[in-house]
């Protein structure tokens, strides 16, 4: 199933939004441990920029992906991905997230960007990280 995930600030958790089936459009799960796999990052500029101007965030980031049917474990060598809307107009890599600046490009070539991943791990801290994942068991 697609979803798209996003940060639920007064829950402290992840809210999974469902982006097809007849509960499109709904929240079908709050969570605080999940992995998606085939993801694409995507941030609204309409809801970015409203927050700029307002000082009060809403929610326009997400992280789209698809549920895997299996359990999965991220491999090693995962990056974590943060985004700031005060300071990135992306998704970045968090390593250089204070020197990343600017409009978002495909992650390419060393670019800080990050427009997709193969696999994204919602920590219940609140972190990301992406990279690639396995499935775990049989």
């Amino acid at each position: 199933m697609r979803v798209e995930v996003y940060r639920n600030l007064h829950k402290q958790c992840w809210s999974v939004r469902a982006l097809e089936g007849e509960r499109k459009g709904r929240v079908i799960a709050h969570t605080h441990d999940l992995i998606l796999e085939e993801c694409r990052y995507a941030v609204q500029p309409a809801g970015r920029d409203k927050v700029r101007r307002s000082g009060r965030k809403n929610v326009h980031a997400f992280i789209r992906g698809t549920l895997p049917e299996q359990p999965m474990t991220m491999r090693p060598g995962a990056q974590r991905v943060t985004y700031n809307p005060y300071k990135h107009d992306g998704f970045v890599l968090a390593s250089i997230a204070e020197s990343a600046k600017g409009s978002p490009k495909w992650l390419d070539g060393g670019d800080v960007w990050v427009g997709q991943s193969s696999a994204v791990r919602f920590c219940a801290d609140g972190k990301v990280f992406a990279g690639f994942a396995t499935k775990t068991g049989g």
